[in-house]
């Protein structure tokens, strides 16, 4: 059976949904909390790690965490991957709520020029968008080097997306993934309901593109 993902990243970790099923009736087939750096080598605030330092140590810091996050990434989301397929599932698609891309975007980290390390650094603002833009754009490379289709979302858009993509109101949505959570057992807290939300969103884009 064909699933969707969905992933809400926080700054070193992030939620992960599988989704599967008919759009009217979707169902989570798996849920789990995967960790996106390696805290015993690097901060997952990178960043704000660097404060202080000479610049040359500083990007020395900066691009070796960013090694790690890729490296971290990769494994975890193929191992997310490989016991999805080992339960006769196989995943095709997945969302992700992530500012990289938008209008906040600091740089891209993969695909494009490595971000200023100097210029982050210079305002707070910008080291919390560079961190989360680091691990959202993980996940997609991680997602698309395994050969699934990758939708971006802003955090903020995850609803109005969903609404667009499903062609049901927030309400009714809302009450739908409350719905979907209740098998599982709780916890059943935000970041899953928008992970949820996200696959469910790229399930019904992809199925809208077969038909």
């Amino acid at each position: 059976m064909d699933v969707a993902l969905g992933f809400r990243p926080h700054t070193g970790w992030a939620v992960a949904v599988a989704v599967a099923g008919d759009l009217a009736s979707p169902q989570v087939v798996d849920r789990r909390v995967i960790p996106l750096t390696d805290e015993d080598h690097i901060p997952a605030q990178l960043y704000h790690a660097a404060v202080g330092l000479d610049l040359a140590t500083a990007e020395k810091l900066v691009r070796r965490a960013e090694e790690i996050v890729i490296q971290v990434t990769g494994r975890e989301v193929a191992s997310f991957l490989a016991a999805l397929r080992a339960t006769g599932h196989t995943p095709v698609t997945a969302g992700i709520a992530t500012t990289a891309g938008g209008p906040e975007t600091v740089s891209p980290h993969r695909g494009g020029p490595q971000a200023d390390v100097a210029y982050v650094l210079a305002a707070h603002m910008r080291m919390h968008a560079a961190e989360g833009e680091l691990y959202g754009e993980a996940l997609a490379e991680a997602l698309y080097e395994a050969g699934l289709m990758v939708t971006r979302v802003h955090p903020r858009d995850v609803t109005a997306v969903a609404v667009r993509g499903l062609q049901q109101d927030a309400e009714s949505l809302q009450q739908a993934v409350k719905a979907l959570g209740v098998p599982l057992g709780p916890p059943w807290r935000k970041d899953e309901k928008e992970a949820t939300l996200l696959a469910w969103t790229a399930l019904a884009e992809l199925r809208s593109t077969i038909d």
